[in-house]
């Protein structure tokens, strides 16, 4: 596995190191969570240099969509009277 490390702006202040929403009102911040106020974010990720598409085992039938699967499913069965 090889990693990448790299400081970067914080993505939930901005850069800031400030949070202000509708919870703290006009005028005022909160430190960030995620910075602790420093306005960096230490971004690392693991990954694996890509060699090709693999094969996944036990696969018989493939859909574009799960959800339109599903929903196609529901609509025939609810048409024939099945749940």
């Amino acid at each position: 596995m090889k990693k990448i490390e790299m400081e970067i702006e914080c993505p939930y202040c901005g850069g800031t190191g400030l949070l202000s929403g509708m919870g703290e009102g006009d005028g005022t911040a909160v430190v960030c969570h995620q910075c602790n106020g420093t306005g960096v974010f230490s971004y690392s990720y693991l990954y694996k240099d890509f060699t090709g598409r693999k094969t996944k085992e036990g696969v018989k039938r493939v859909y574009l969509n799960s959800m339109q699967k599903i929903l196609y499913q529901r609509i025939v069965l609810e048409s024939l009277g099945k749940k």
